[in-house]
């Protein structure tokens, strides 16, 4: 944008600078008869119609030109609001699931380039329809948000966290062992335990279940992700509010307190 304004300034300062020019050889002409009047005339007319153009460049050209430019910069300011918004979990300010998708795709692109695993947990928060029933889809936004602030506090700056829908967040912890994630993911876990709200004079407790996944560089985005699920799964079954990681019961870790209610 800036480009094309410089342009038409420097043209602008061409004609201007070639009737000068022609105005000064015309006086020339001028001050010396025998030149020529034919000369004389032709060189006028030069002038004028540069200076004309000239004019014209400033006055039309160069004010539709800027006025394009500011509407292109307007426009992209625009597109990139557009973009993340539709990119962002209204309600929580979290990344949403396209994102989420896009952005482990391509992690799990450019990590299998490098033989690195990626790493990811899906957190479910526990009988949250309760919550819901009882005091209401407001309250139930609140705790929402209450447990993406605290999740923020947990991922590191390379990590992704997304909130899938509904009471559902995922992570992506990319450069991690199983036993690294299986840490990250009862960091977690505790976490959101220690939240406390207060709905409607209630002091309510949270929880969540928690199940993860270790990518092998080799299984597909969805196998990674459907194998997630089957052990967020597992955690419901097994009592809620703990974290299991696969198959292996010793990859298993259980809440300090179980909890019967939200």
């Amino acid at each position: 944008m800036k480009r094309s304004g410089l342009l038409i300034v420097g043209f602008i300062g061409c004609l201007v600078l070639t009737s000068v020019l022609a105005l000064l050889c015309l006086a020339y002409i001028i001050s010396h008869p025998a030149v020529g009047t034919g000369i004389a005339y032709l060189l006028g007319l030069i002038s004028v119609l540069t200076l004309a153009c000239a004019g014209v460049a400033t006055f039309s050209i160069y004010p539709m030109v800027r006025r394009f430019s500011e509407e292109r910069v307007e426009y992209a300011a625009k597109s990139e609001t557009y973009r993340n918004a539709a990119l962002t979990d209204a309600l929580t300010g979290l990344q949403n699931r396209r994102y989420f998708d896009d952005t482990l795709r391509e992690y799990m692109r450019e990590f299998a380039a490098i033989g690195k695993p990626v790493g990811i947990i899906i957190v479910d928060l526990d009988f949250f329809k309760r919550i819901n029933d009882t005091y209401g889809h407001d309250n139930g936004d609140l705790v929402l948000r209450a447990v993406s602030i605290s999740l923020q506090q947990q991922v590191r700056g390379h990590d992704i966290l997304a909130r899938l829908g509904g009471e559902e967040f995922a992570i992506v912890f990319p450069n991690v062992d199983e036993y690294s994630l299986a840490q990250l993911a009862e960091r977690v876990r505790t976490a959101i335990e220690q939240i406390h709200l207060v709905l409607d004079g209630d002091r309510v407790a949270i929880s969540a279940s928690i199940g993860g996944a270790l990518w092998d560089c080799k299984e597909s985005m969805s196998s990674l992700m459907k194998r997630a699920d089957q052990h967020l799964y597992a955690a419901k079954h097994n009592g809620r509010n703990q974290v299991v990681m696969s198959e292996n019961a010793g990859f298993r870790t259980s809440a300090r307190r179980q909890r019967t209610s939200a």
